[in-house]
């Protein structure tokens, strides 16, 4: 994961580069199969301010997005779900509430509808 990567201080474009080895592998396995790469998500600011691995959400995401258009495949930001509501997060900072997840799944059932 990208916390992982953030932890051993591992550049964003080295995790671009093994992202898109994972959909080079994809397409060979399940050459049929749409790829959708889903943002990294935002922690409460305490979280990020207590661990450095938190801090490297958005670059992380700029890479992605990167990736996103050079491979062809749709980039999905779901932010937007955890900002616009109050206390989104679990007793952990890090953790979306349980609500999330189906704003997540309608938003990628929506995009797979649509495209």
């Amino acid at each position: 994961s990208a916390i992982v990567w953030a932890r051993k201080k591992c550049c964003p474009a080295l995790l671009r580069r093994q992202w898109k080895n994972k959909i080079i592998y994809l397409r060979e396995i399940l050459p049929n199969t749409k790829i959708i790469i889903n943002s990294i998500l935002p922690v409460r600011d305490d979280v990020v301010k207590s661990d450095i691995a938190f801090t490297y959400q958005e670059l992380f995401n700029e890479e992605l997005k990167k990736l996103a258009q050079q491979e062809k495949v749709q980039f999905l930001e779901n932010s937007q779900f955890l900002k616009e509501k109050e206390n989104p997060f679990t007793t952990d900072g890090i953790h979306p509430q349980p609500y999330f997840f189906h704003l997540w799944g309608r938003h990628m059932a929506s995009y797979l509808n649509n495209n």
